[in-house]
């Protein structure tokens, strides 16, 4: 573990990097304020948080890993990324629509295909506040609003369109003397 000093409303207090992150004290520090004060910012932060975590987990970790580190030269790292700080809109756009072609994160070039995520924008909102406050990036919110109008302008205009664009056609009729089977 690294020790690393993290500000917080301009106090300095001691943090530990930590591999997993439901054993981050700051997390836990403000789960434990959102119960003391279940009407505070601090609540609805902590829940979005607890959200994007499991969002994260089902949708992102397999490219991106548990860390955030990515897989060098094939996905990029969300942890931090100097591409997610440039251009919020680029990033929502990434996860709404998909991403393919060389990009450039952290000096290293990426020229992966990332599929678009069917998720709705409420989950869309809660993962990306998650990613933006972990890892050592500088932190954020995003509201489903903001994801609902960065969607209105990409190829799938609204999460049902990219549901529908997304559910794959029955298997065709085999030839003769062959059967098809889906597999689970």
């Amino acid at each position: 573990m690294t020790r690393m000093e993290h500000i917080q409303s301009g106090v300095v207090l001691p943090s530990v990097r930590y591999t997993c992150h439901s054993c981050n004290p700051w997390l836990l520090l403000l789960g434990f304020v959102a119960v003391l004060f279940p009407d505070s910012r601090a609540a609805d932060l902590t829940a979005r948080l607890q959200r994007g975590q499991e969002i994260y987990a089902r949708n992102c970790v397999a490219c991106h890993q548990l860390g955030g580190e990515g897989v060098t030269g094939l996905f990029p790292p969300l942890a931090k990324s100097d591409y997610l700080a440039a251009d919020l809109e680029r990033s929502l756009r990434a996860i709404l629509e998909g991403l393919s072609g060389e990009i450039v994160v952290n000096g290293r070039t990426y020229a992966g295909v990332m599929p678009p995520v069917v998720i709705d924008d409420a989950a869309v909102a809660d993962v990306m506040t998650y990613v933006l406050n972990s890892w050592g990036n500088a932190g954020g919110a995003v509201t489903a609003e903001t994801v609902q109008r960065v969607r209105s302008r990409t190829r799938f205009r609204t999460f049902e369109r990219l549901k529908e664009a997304s559910v794959f056609p029955p298997l065709p009729v085999p030839p003769e003397g062959f059967t098809i089977r889906e597999v689970a």
